[in-house]
């Protein structure tokens, strides 16, 4: 299974993987930039928040796939994407 997250400007700001098994499964996101998606030159520094927005999260299991919009506070302990994502499947 691949959870794919979105900026508000609809470039992907993380990419995680967890198993495909049947069951409740459980993926966390700590709010930075995965380490694929990280530039060696420009770009937000290594270990840095996201920014505040609204973020699109996308879940692709084999053949199938979801989304869902997250609100997220780049870190800042107010609005949890990931608890919100979960309650709206």
């Amino acid at each position: 299974m691949k959870v794919s997250i979105a900026g508000p400007d609809g470039r992907p700001v993380a990419n995680l993987t967890a198993p495909g098994v049947p069951g409740l499964g459980r993926v966390s996101w700590d709010l930075k930039k995965t380490k694929d998606l990280l530039t060696e030159y420009g770009g937000l520094p290594a270990g840095r928040h996201v920014a505040p927005g609204d973020y699109r999260v996308t879940v692709t299991y084999g053949e199938g796939e979801e989304h869902a919009d997250a609100e997220g506070d780049g870190g800042r302990g107010g609005r949890d994407p990931v608890r919100r994502y979960a309650t709206s499947l």
